[in-house]
């Protein structure tokens, strides 16, 4: 089986998220889904990194209905499971796009991506692309630039940023212009 999400940088992620952040594990009949509230990995079958990096931080593998938090350090079991499968559900009409060599500088030491699509952009979190091992087929489900984006074969969802400076939207327009 050929990994689509980079392993690595998923416990990384898990790590980091688990400590100083909020990191979430669900499972769903056969799918295990991580996410830290900005980004969400699924997996029919988990690999054996992600299961270690997960139970060093949880000391437990949930059950088939059941998800586990932890934020800032401290572990909770939800009272009732996150269902995440909703999400999964886009609607038939997937709207490529692709990563373009722009990056705006969120300060903060904070970067993101400009991903391009035919009537639209959104501008994604630059580390979180890092999830995918190959980060050149963006889809999204509508033309909105506040929807999420699914890269590695719809298997890691990455919520972008939402566009506040109206400034920022006429120039990157003009950027993008012949660049899809």
């Amino acid at each position: 089986m050929e990994n689509k999400i980079n392993i690595k940088e998923l416990c990384k992620r898990i790590r980091a998220g688990s400590k100083s952040g909020a990191i979430i594990w669900s499972r769903e009949e056969n799918r295990h889904f991580i996410s830290n509230r900005h980004w969400l990995v699924k997996f029919d079958e988990l690999p054996r990194e992600v299961t270690i990096a997960l139970f060093s931080v949880f000391c437990k593998i949930p059950n088939v209905g059941q998800s586990f938090t932890a934020q800032a350090g401290v572990e909770h079991e939800q009272s009732s499971p996150i269902n995440f499968n909703k999400i999964y559900e886009p609607d038939n009409q997937m709207i490529i796009g692709r990563a373009t060599p722009f990056i705006k500088d969120l300060g903060n030491k904070l970067c993101a991506r400009v991903v391009s699509f035919p009537d639209h952009y959104s501008i994604v979190n630059e580390d979180y692309m890092k999830l995918a091992v190959d980060s050149s087929e963006i889809r999204t489900s509508e033309k909105n630039h506040n929807m999420p984006v699914y890269l590695a074969e719809g298997d890691l969802l990455i919520l972008p940023y939402r566009e506040q400076d109206r400034g920022d939207i006429k120039t990157i327009k003009d950027l993008l212009i012949g660049e899809v």
